[in-house]
């Protein structure tokens, strides 16, 4: 007994058709596979963060009314496992300019619950207390201290860990293999029309 001809023929047809549709199933899987890997605010995240140093603003903010701020792009390198400072770069800045610089590791207490540095004529210091920076995620009411003779000040300090603009390199490699697989399976289909 012979195939049937119109059959056979039919065969490679279905064949390009099951691969287009494994090929599209694939290709959307591995898209919301990206997308939901770059939505993700920071679960797969590393666990070495980043803060802005700033004062919180409104009367409760460390330098509300002295004269003082932090200085542009002060800010915080903290390891979030263990809840201590791995670098740091703060100024503090009044009206006549540069007051104090805080940077590297806090050389009088870093420790989960509070930081100080010294940097040989000023103090600065920070605490989350009631909570620690073990899992810190931000807080606008941290406590701060600034201390340079005979200036004293006190009052809220805002950390915040600003968002990042790129990708982690997983996620972009993932949308990148899919967005490759997406114009092959274009271009097979154009081949074949």
């Amino acid at each position: 007994m012979s195939e049937c001809p119109t059959a056979r023929s039919n065969q490679p047809a279905k064949a390009r058709t099951l691969l287009a549709r494994i090929a599209s199933w694939l290709i959307g899987a591995s898209l919301m596979l990206a997308f939901a890997v770059v939505a993700t605010p920071k679960a797969w995240a590393d666990t070495i963060a980043t803060f802005d140093v700033t004062s919180t603003p409104g009367s409760s903010g460390i330098f509300s009314s002295d004269g003082y701020s932090f200085g542009a792009g002060s800010e915080i390198t903290i390891d979030t496992t263990n809840g201590k400072v791995q670098s740091a770069d703060i100024t503090v800045d009044n009206s006549t300019g540069l007051v104090a610089t805080f940077s590297g590791l806090p050389g009088v207490l870093n420790s989960p619950a509070a930081y100080v540095w010294y940097d040989g004529s000023a103090e600065f210091g920070v605490s989350a207390l009631p909570n620690l920076f073990i899992g810190f995620t931000g807080c606008t009411n941290c406590a701060g201290i600034f201390f340079q003779f005979p200036t004293l000040v006190s009052g809220s300090v805002t950390l915040t860990d600003p968002p990042s603009s790129t990708p982690e390199p997983g996620s972009a490699a993932l949308l990148g293999s899919g967005l490759l697989g997406l114009a092959a399976l274009t271009l097979r289909r154009k081949r074949s029309a």
